[in-house]
């Protein structure tokens, strides 16, 4: 599925909230910007998935500042660092 018919399913269903929330570094990150930059899965015959690229996942994780998250965005910082993005 092409990501603007993915954006449009979910837009229709209502799952989209177009919003901007601070992270804990104090920068602003909007649903729309994550939405433009989110990369598709294929999981199996009639089934992708719509997630945020890695750098708006580490975003994501920055703006819920729970104590888990410092783990994961370590650890995803390195998984960046790997993939050369």
């Amino acid at each position: 599925m092409p990501v603007g018919c993915a954006r449009c399913a979910a837009r229709r269903c209502g799952r989209v909230e177009l919003r901007e929330v601070p992270t804990i570094d104090g920068v602003r990150v909007s649903f729309q910007d994550l939405w433009e930059y989110c990369e598709i899965v294929h999981v199996t015959s009639g089934l992708d998935i719509v997630i945020p690229s890695l750098d708006d996942l580490i975003a994501t994780k920055r703006f819920a500042a729970r104590p888990k998250d410092a783990e994961d965005i370590r650890m995803l910082e390195v998984l960046r660092s790997t993939r050369g993005t």
